[in-house]
């Protein structure tokens, strides 16, 4: 049996879109789970979702005892992992998995809540690729994740995507961004896209990929948006325009923004100039 869902498989206990982007809607629609110990929020915390490995989890540190826990000098108040399930065990108030990602492994609880019963503990057998979003806990020196949000990997993508993002997070973090958005930051000037030595030199920009199913300009507005995933408020319209002076005008490019938007693909952010990428936050 494979360990991945077909896309018409079993969505219990969370939800959401398949492949490897998360809408930013499920996180916020899931039921909460009870107070204490049972995850419940910090309206001071920072409640964005940070794309870990299970490794980042196990060498985050604390200030003192039962202070929130950080990570390369950020607080880790949510965050989101991909894993298999090594090993399950099941009580009257809660659900226990043991989940490891080859970095290492966790305990994550899914407690159930008494008015919701779509969560259902035997659709994450032994085996299984999952997604948890949850909060990060600490209890008799042994750390656990308090899940609200258990979803099946459908597509062993969604594994390449997810680490590739936490990777990436960590580095921008520890070791700063890469040069090209450094020299976007300081204001330099970009150099014009056909320029680039990544640039494609033959064909037009309506062209599709048959790989990806975007057109060589919309391609190239995707990979500048998650150049700014970083960002809260992701990229200008401004600042893509310029990257992309010499391939499309602003008029083409703000044609193709809405398109990707109108697909779920990016969304707007502080207001119909700025964009992002979903569960990039």
């Amino acid at each position: 049996m494979s360990n991945f869902n077909s896309p018409g498989g079993n969505r219990n206990g969370g939800g959401g879109s398949g492949g490897g982007f998360i809408s930013p809607g499920p996180f916020g629609s899931q039921g909460g789970s009870p107070g204490g110990e049972r995850g419940k929020r910090d309206s001071n915390k920072n409640q964005s979702i940070r794309h870990v490995m299970i490794g980042h989890v196990l060498t985050s540190t604390q200030s003192v005892p039962d202070a929130p826990f950080s990570l390369d000098g950020l607080e880790l108040s949510l965050i989101s992992f991909v894993g298999r399930i090594n090993g399950v065990h099941t009580q009257s108030t809660h659900a226990g998995y043991e989940i490891d990602d080859g970095t290492g492994s966790v305990e994550v609880k899914k407690w159930f809540d008494n008015d919701s019963d779509d969560f259902d503990p035997e659709a994450f057998p032994v085996g299984r690729y999952v997604r948890v979003c949850g909060h990060l806990r600490s209890f008799n020196n042994s750390r656990n994740v308090v899940a609200f949000n258990m979803r099946l990997v459908e597509s062993v993508d969604e594994i390449s995507y997810h680490n590739l993002m936490a990777l990436f997070t960590h580095l921008h973090l520890t070791k700063g961004p890469p040069p090209s958005m450094q020299g976007a930051n300081n204001g330099s000037v970009q150099p014009d896209y056909n320029q680039s030595v990544y640039a494609p030199q033959n064909g037009d920009i309506n062209d599709v990929n048959d790989a990806s199913g975007f057109t060589r300009l919309q391609a190239a507005i995707m990979d500048i948006v998650q150049e700014h995933s970083h960002s809260m408020v992701g990229v200008g319209v401004d600042v893509i325009s310029s990257r992309l002076r010499g391939m499309a005008n602003e008029s083409q490019i703000r044609c193709e923004l809405k398109k990707l938007s109108e697909e779920g693909n990016i969304y707007t952010t502080t207001d119909d100039d700025h964009y992002k990428m979903p569960g990039t936050d």
